[in-house]
């Protein structure tokens, strides 16, 4: 059997298909970082569980490798995650346009095996075309139907929640470069997003005339976490849209602590909401 070949790989049924997704893994607590580094530069199980699991459970098992050999091809497949996850195919075409000028194991060797994929046609780039690793670009995170008005970072920089004029927000996973989950609840475009210190909750502002509190790791709408008003100020001018401008610990409060933050928002009607988020539980 040739296991660089995504034939090979697709031919299993459903059940060793499972087992062997599950390799990653299995090598990863077995201690054998150095079949896991093979397996990571095969080509035919790259194509595989791209095309089964898509590009996030992929980059998930790149995560699990230690030392800078699979480093390239992370970046190329987290570059190329965005196009990948609608056109899984693409992979081939994909590694040869950001990896070409990559001379260190394993890269070349996985590039050969890229071109000789033939389950699919693909374009073969005589010279690297796309953002590859040591260039300035990191990731680009695509996924929302309509422009992005608002982004805010966790404390720890490994994720942004986003908010949009289709209604949505969305966590985004930085490191490799995906959406792992999606929150709905506005009506109206999303104009304003802020996370809470410790990252674990998110505000957002909308169009709609509201704003709404999310668990990020779970995308709900806690029932336990109520918005009381604090106080008004008034702006000399209005404000484009509801724009939360930041949770803040500068705003000295008595209820500010581990348990309650401070928000601050802008609205169309030219005043300005402090906002005590309590959250009781």
């Amino acid at each position: 059997m040739d296991w660089t070949r995504f034939e090979t790989w697709n031919g299993f049924d459903s059940d060793h298909l499972e087992q062997m997704f599950g390799l990653p893994t299995f090598l990863t607590r077995s201690g054998k970082g150095g079949r896991l580094k093979n397996l990571l530069a095969d080509f035919g199980f790259l194509q595989a569980k791209l095309a089964k699991r898509g590009a996030e459970a992929l980059l998930r098992d790149f995560s699990l490798a230690k030392g800078p050999s699979l480093a390239p091809i992370r970046t190329a497949l987290r570059l190329a995650a965005p196009v990948l996850s609608e056109e899984p195919l693409e992979l081939p075409s994909q590694l040869l346009a950001r990896l070409a000028f990559v001379e260190a194991d394993p890269v070349p060797a996985l590039l050969d095996q890229a071109k000789r994929a033939d389950f699919a046609p693909f374009l073969v780039p005589l010279t690297p075309c796309l953002a590859g690793p040591n260039q300035p670009l990191l990731a680009t995170l695509r996924g929302h139907q309509a422009q992005v008005n608002a982004v805010a970072a966790s404390p720890d920089s490994r994720q942004v929640v986003s908010g949009s004029s289709d209604h949505t927000l969305r966590v985004w996973d930085i490191e490799n470069g995906v959406a792992v989950r999606t929150m709905k609840g506005h009506t109206e475009p999303i104009y304003g997003v802020a996370l809470s210190p410790d990252g674990t909750l998110a505000l957002s502002a909308s169009e709609d005339r509201t704003i709404k509190v999310w668990e990020v790791e779970t995308g709900a709408l806690p029932d336990n976490v109520k918005l009381v008003a604090e106080g008004r100020l008034q702006f000399q001018q209005g404000h484009y849209g509801l724009a939360i401008d930041a949770f803040s610990k500068s705003i000295e409060r008595d209820a500010l602590n581990s348990q309650a933050w401070v928000g601050l928002a802008a609205a169309y009607d030219q005043t300005g909401r402090f906002d005590q988020a309590d959250r009781s539980r």
